[in-house]
């Protein structure tokens, strides 16, 4: 089969969790059918800076198109259409359409390619509806599309607009059930034939946790946070939480931060920051830690929770994210804080009794080695895409 990935920005370098999916399984599914990544020049997701050329490259096996980025993101016509649609002022469709455009990113080129080419492709897997890379191209490929929404609870999904776009496509593939049940109730129940995916994930070999910690100097215990530093990922929720508890509590433990910072970051002796993780340092970094502290309250999967639990390692998130709540009750592989006091209490107990935390780890390890490898994945993709040619066929 010959199947195009189409997807806001993509590349090795890139930290997110849409883009990390569909890299991941374009990867995978290379190894047994033609796959193309259809995508922009874009590197930067806050104002959709070029930081790759336009044309055609291979990474890591993938056949990757890139198509120029026509204007960056207006960050202050963005925030005035996000407040008018977001707010609960009166708007109309053509204002929440007006959203999708400034949202971005913006690439008729790559629009184009697809109306013109989607002959030669059998299917279209097609990443996260919020962008307008998705919004231009679904609609163009609607009898070939499997829709990847990404989706997380957060004001986008209930705009209208949305109800008929989730029910263009061929197939949805959805990351949680927590995501299915979501875009059920925004698309007021009207769904094409969907299947809950989840995702993999590979450790690397020979990893060496103690050395890590040495090179970066981190002689204390530490809680970490690996991910976009912004205050959307409940960054900014993290902080205060935790310098607040340093000065309630005795343990000594530090904060550690790795990714990304698009917040600034407070200058404090127990906080520190080192900056982008390889795929090695992120899980040397994940090895050497006490637990990993999710603050997000919009996650439709959140990887590297599930990374966490690959790793034995114990896991805190906040509660009010039902994504990651259910995945803590399924998993049995970490605990999950709705306030403050919540906060402080979890910390506690995870840091006086390691033993408790270690075995929550394995239990977050046996439920991802039982229901998310690569095998189950790819299987579910892949009966998507036969179901959606089949479809067509009748």
């Amino acid at each position: 089969m010959k199947i195009a990935f189409v997807i806001h920005r993509y590349g090795a370098d890139i930290v997110g969790g849409s883009e990390t999916h569909c890299r991941r399984i374009a990867e995978q599914l290379a190894a047994r059918h033609s796959v193309e990544v259809l995508t922009t020049t874009a590197s930067d997701y806050v104002t959709w800076k070029e930081g790759y050329k336009e044309g055609v490259e291979t990474i890591n096996g993938v056949t990757v198109r890139r198509f120029r980025v026509r204007s960056r993101r207006n960050l202050v016509r963005f925030k005035e259409i996000s407040d008018l649609c977001f707010h609960g002022q009166a708007h109309t469709a053509e204002d929440e359409k007006a959203w999708v455009r400034a949202n971005g990113p913006d690439s008729p080129d790559l629009a184009r390619y697809v109306r013109e080419n989607k002959a030669g492709y059998d299917a279209f897997v097609i990443y996260s509806y919020r962008y307008a890379t998705a919004w231009d191209t679904l609609p163009e490929v609607a009898d070939k599309a499997i829709l990847v929404p990404t989706a997380e609870e957060d004001p986008a999904v209930h705009l209208t607009i949305f109800r008929d776009f989730f029910a263009l496509p061929a197939g949805i593939l959805f990351l949680t059930p927590e995501e299915q049940d979501l875009v059920g109730r925004a698309a007021l129940g009207s769904l094409p034939p969907s299947a809950v995916i989840g995702f993999a994930v590979d450790v690397p070999a020979e990893l060496d946790p103690e050395g890590f910690k040495k090179r970066r100097g981190l002689d204390r215990p530490y809680v970490l946070y690996v991910g976009r530093i912004d205050r959307n990922k409940g960054c900014e929720l993290l902080f205060r939480y935790f310098q607040e508890y340093l000065k309630r509590k005795t343990h000594d433990v530090d904060l550690v931060l790795g990714g990304s910072a698009a917040l600034s970051i407070p200058d404090h002796p127990r906080i520190k920051y080192l900056g982008f993780l390889t795929d090695r340092e992120k899980f040397e970094a994940i090895f050497a830690s006490e637990l990993l502290v999710m603050p997000s309250p919009y996650e439709s999967l959140c990887i590297v929770v599930l990374e966490a639990w690959k790793a034995g390692r114990v896991t805190l998130v906040n509660g009010q994210c039902k994504v990651l709540r259910g995945q803590s009750r399924r998993s049995r592989g970490g605990l999950y804080f709705d306030s403050f006091a919540e906060f402080c209490e979890a910390m506690d107990f995870l840091l006086d009794h390691p033993a408790v935390g270690a075995a929550l780890g394995r239990a977050g390890r046996a439920w991802i080695q039982a229901n998310f490898e690569w095998v189950h994945l790819t299987a579910k993709i892949e009966d998507m895409i036969a179901r959606t040619i089949a479809a067509r066929a009748k």
